[in-house]
């Protein structure tokens, strides 16, 4: 579907790549277009669009009884065609990006945004109108909020004035690209119409929150062997109760947007989230900065996060020991007030003290909790897994009675203090708890399982 059309304001060329300015910006520039122009943005069109890619005023359509563009701020919008044939073949993105360095804490795009479509000519594949968040200068998308789709088949004329909006909380303080894209996916397979308006970067109030990794220890040593947990605690004040905290929407990532996040371990297996007084608000004023109060006499959301799945999520193994990085925690309220909360990491060298004990178990997955925290402050771990002491510290391990319906037998180590027994002899089973007292520089403790005997219910 071809058309010729009269002179445009400020119409962009086919196939053209446009990137004005250089630096990053705090808020979104040009975001209504009132330059008449696509200054600020970078675009990118189909080789041969429908309806080329443009800035105009109000009044303004391609025909086929499509609504009449009109800005919703100041004289100016973003228009194009949402059909052609894009470089390459398809499929293809239409695209106007920008980039911009997001504010710290909870913050969201929103804008104003009118399509109209006829996708009887042929088409057999939807069209997607997108938001995605890329790397500053581009790449791979980081996020992906899709807005609009229009179905093979069906005939929209205006969709009316409606309102985008898309949380960017989880980059605060990154700087990121904000990426509006239009998928088209077949070559002219019916005409279409879109305007883009408004587009703005909202601060969103948030809960006052603070966060404490690893409460009580200051630094917050962080060990990317431990196969264990990361305790983190989310810190109640008077203006704030974790017990309006919906678990469900916490997510843990790096402040400077590198990696994806994780989610508190909600076990069985291994720890879950649960409300205790363990920590003290800090109220320093660098972000790295650290206390080792513990309870102060107001209940704390206690969270575990898997080390493992920490390090492979927020890309930590490459980093250098002793790097700090500071890691953010984002989530919403019941009520649906977001809320975002830093601390920070210091990434533990490999060298250990002189006692190195190997905690493992014949049944992978097993959760066993050790206690004192080690030299490098981790605790409980997913066998296998080891933590340093040294000589003569006495450490408790307990492990789970049962896990995947296997039964709990006995201990077996090399140093004697464990007992086997088996899980048909006669008698109450064994004591899941054991202390051990690290006695020489290579110990090993082997949690050991059995299935369950036939015919017996546990």
């Amino acid at each position: 579907m071809r058309s010729h059309l009269p002179k445009r304001w400020s119409q962009t060329a086919a196939a053209c790549t446009l990137a004005i300015g250089g630096a990053a910006h705090a808020q979104i520039v040009n975001g209504s277009f009132e330059t008449s122009d696509f200054s600020g943005w970078v675009t990118v069109d189909l080789n041969v669009p429908f309806f080329p890619m443009m800035v105009g005023p109000a009044g303004i359509s391609p025909g086929f009884g499509f609504f009449l563009s009109n800005p919703t701020d100041g004289v100016f919008a973003a228009l194009h065609g949402w059909d052609g044939d894009g470089p390459g073949g398809p499929p293809d993105a239409i695209k106007i990006a920008q980039d911009v360095v997001l504010p710290a804490g909870a913050a969201e795009i929103q804008f104003d945004y009118r399509a109209a479509w006829d996708k009887t000519f042929g088409a057999t594949l939807p069209r997607e109108f997108r938001v995605d968040i890329e790397p500053f200068g581009g790449g791979p998308f980081l996020q992906r909020d899709v807005l609009l789709i229009a179905d093979p088949g069906t005939t929209v004329s205006d969709t009316g004035d409606l309102v985008g909006i898309v949380d960017v909380s989880s980059f605060s303080g990154s700087p990121v690209r904000i990426s509006f894209e239009w998928v088209v996916p077949e070559t002219f397979t019916g005409p279409a119409f879109f305007q883009l308006d408004n587009v703005l970067l909202i601060e969103v109030p948030v809960a006052d929150s603070t966060l404490d990794i690893k409460p009580g220890s200051c630094p917050n040593s962080f060990n990317r062997n431990s196969h264990g947990v990361l305790p983190v605690a989310l810190v109640g004040a008077k203006d704030f109760d974790v017990t309006e905290v919906d678990i469900s929407s916490i997510l843990l990532s790096r402040a400077d947007g590198i990696g994806g996040s994780v989610a508190p371990n909600e076990g069985p297996p291994g720890p879950h989230s649960v409300f205790a007084d363990v920590a003290t608000p800090f109220e320093g004023k660098e972000p790295c900065d650290c206390h080792d109060l513990e309870g102060d006499g107001i209940l704390d959301l206690s969270m575990k996060f898997i080390t493992d799945d920490m390090v492979e999520a927020l890309q930590l193994d490459d980093l250098p020991a002793g790097d700090l990085i500071q890691l953010v925690v984002n989530g919403t309220l019941l009520d649906g007030t977001p809320f975002s909360a830093s601390d920070c990491i210091r990434l533990v060298p490999p060298g250990t003290p002189p006692g190195v004990m190997a905690v493992g178990s014949n049944l992978s997955g097993v959760f066993i909790d050790v206690t004192p925290l080690d030299e490098t402050l981790d605790g409980g771990g997913f066998a296998n897994f080891e933590r340093t002491y040294w000589l003569g510290t006495i450490v408790t391990l307990t492990a789970p009675q049962t896990h995947l319906g296997w039964v709990f037998a006995g201990w077996s180590d090399n140093a004697g203090f464990g007992s086997l027994a088996t899980s048909d002899d006669a008698g109450p089973l064994p004591d899941p708890s054991i202390d051990i007292i690290i006695v020489d520089d290579q110990i090993s403790v082997e949690a050991i399982y059995t299935p369950p005997v036939r015919g017996n219910s546990l």
